[in-house]
C-alpha cells in the first residue's frame, strides 16, 4: 500500500484522491485543518464549513522589579538584571463554537504580553498589544526602586467587521505587577505586588499595599475601577479600564490593567510601592455553543486557534483543547499538532493564503499489482 504523509495526516490507498487546502479550506482525508494565530490575521471560512471552534488565550501582564540595597545612592537603571521581573497576572482562556457561512471573514487579534518594569524613571513599561494598559512608570529613593509592569493584551475574534463591537470571543489579558521596595527603616519588605488574573466573566483584582490599592477587574458591563493612591490624592489614582482597553497605572508605581471585553483598572501609587493592575474580562456571544471562560492560565504572549467544522457536523463540538494551557505554558503555539498550521507574517500580521496541495494517487494499486505479477 502506498502511504503519503501530509501535514501530519496519513493519506493511504490506491485510487484515492485527497484535496488538502492550507488553512482548513476543505475537509479531506485528513479532516478539517486547525489554524494557529500567534499574531494578528484574518481567517476566511472555506467551502463545506458551517461552524468554527475557537480557542483563545489572553496575554500575561508585565512583571515588576523591586530593588533595595540599603545604600544612600540612587540605583542604576540596570541595577536589576533582565529577566528577574515577576508577578504579572496570567492571561485568560475563552473557548466557543460559533456558526459561520462560507466566505465570511473572521478578524483575529492576538494579545501581547505587557512589558516588564525597570528602574529607569525615564522608561515607562508599555501595555501589551490589543488593549494592555501602560504602567505609571518607575521611581525610587536612595538605595531602592520600584518598576511596575504594563498590562497584558486580550486575544479575540471579530465577525462582521473589525471594530470592538464586532468581537464574538474574547480572552482577557492579565494585569501588570507592581511592588514595594522597602518598609520604614530597612529593606525587609521588598517583594512584588501581583497583577490580577485575566479572563473569566470578571477579571481578577490587582494586589494592594498599605498605601496603594490595586486596580479592579473588568466585568461584562464595564471597565474595572482604578486603584486609589496614597492619602487619596487624585494624581496617585490608577485610571479605569474601558471597552477593550486596560487603564494606565498611576504615576509612579501603579501597574497597568489588562485588556479584555472590558479592561482592568490601573493600580494606584503609594509610599514605597504601588498597586497591581486589574485583569481584563473574557466574553463570548450568547448564541455560541461549548462556551468556556477560564481565568489566569496563560504565560507570555497570547495565542488563538480556529478549527473548522464541516457543515454536516454538530455545531456543539468541543473546541481543540490545549494540553499545556492548564499550566500556563508560554510556548508559541497552544496545542499545535500535526494537522495544525502556524500562521505568521511580518510586522505583526498573519498572512492567509488558500494554497492547495492536490495529491492524486490514481492507479497506485494497479501499479503495485503489475509489479507483483512481473516478479512471478
Amino acid at each position: 500500500m502506498l502511504c503519503l504523509r501530509a501535514g501530519g495526516a496519513v493519506v493511504a490507498g490506491a485510487g484515492v484522491v485527497a484535496l488538502l487546502v492550507a488553512g482548513g479550506a476543505s475537509a479531506g482525508a485528513s479532516g478539517p485543518t486547525a489554524v494557529v494565530f500567534e499574531s494578528n490575521g484574518t481567517y476566511v471560512v472555506p467551502s463545506g464549513v458551517g461552524a468554527v471552534a475557537i480557542d483563545a488565550f489572553g496575554a500575561q501582564g508585565g512583571g515588576s522589579v523591586n530593588y533595595c540595597d540599603g545604600s544612600t545612592a540612587s540605583p542604576s537603571p540596570t541595577a536589576v538584571p533582565p529577566g528577574t521581573a515577576e508577578g504579572g497576572g496570567l492571561g485568560g482562556r475563552a473557548t466557543a463554537t460559533i456558526r459561520v457561512t462560507v466566505g465570511q471573514k473572521l478578524v483575529v487579534r492576538v494579545g501581547g504580553a505587557g512589558v516588564d518594569g525597570n528602574c529607569s524613571a525615564a522608561t515607562v513599561a508599555a501595555g501589551g498589544a490589543n488593549g494592555g494598559g501602560a504602567a505609571g512608570g518607575a521611581g525610587g529613593r536612595p538605595g531602592m526602586c520600584v518598576g511596575s509592569g504594563g498590562g497584558g493584551g486580550a486575544s479575540d475574534v471579530r465577525l462582521g467587521g473589525s471594530g470592538l463591537r464586532n468581537r464574538v470571543v474574547v480572552a482577557g489579558g492579565g494585569g501588570g505587577a507592581s511592588g514595594k521596595a522597602q518598609e520604614f527603616g530597612g529593606c525587609g519588605g521588598a517583594e512584588p505586588v501581583l497583577g490580577g488574573a485575566g479572563g473569566g466573566t470578571t477579571g481578577g483584582e490587582g494586589g494592594s499595599t498599605k498605601y496603594s490599592q490595586g486596580g479592579f477587574g473588568g466585568t461584562q458591563i464595564g471597565g474595572g475601577k482604578g486603584g486609589v493612591g496614597d492619602s487619596g490624592i487624585s494624581g496617585f489614582h490608577g485610571k479605569p479600564g474601558s471597552a477593550g482597553r486596560g487603564g494606565a497605572g498611576a504615576n509612579w508605581y501603579g501597574a497597568g490593567g489588562g485588556g479584555g471585553w472590558y479592561g482592568g483598572g490601573g493600580g494606584g501609587h503609594g509610599l514605597s510601592g504601588g498597586g497591581g493592575g486589574g485583569g481584563g474580562s473574557g466574553h463570548v456571544v450568547k448564541d455560541a455553543a461549548g462556551v468556556r471562560l477560564v481565568a489566569g492560565v496563560r504565560k507570555g504572549d497570547g495565542v488563538l486557534t480556529i478549527r473548522p467544522i464541516a457543515a454536516t457536523a454538530s455545531p456543539t463540538a468541543e473546541p481543540t483543547q490545549d494540553s499545556g494551557s492548564g499550566s500556563g505554558s508560554g510556548s508559541g503555539s497552544a496545542g499545535a499538532s500535526g494537522d495544525e498550521l502556524a500562521v505568521s507574517g511580518p510586522a505583526g500580521t498573519s498572512r492567509w493564503a488558500g494554497l492547495g496541495v492536490l495529491l492524486v494517487l490514481i492507479g497506485a494499486g494497479a501499479m503495485l499489482l503489475g509489479h507483483r505479477r512481473g516478479t512471478h
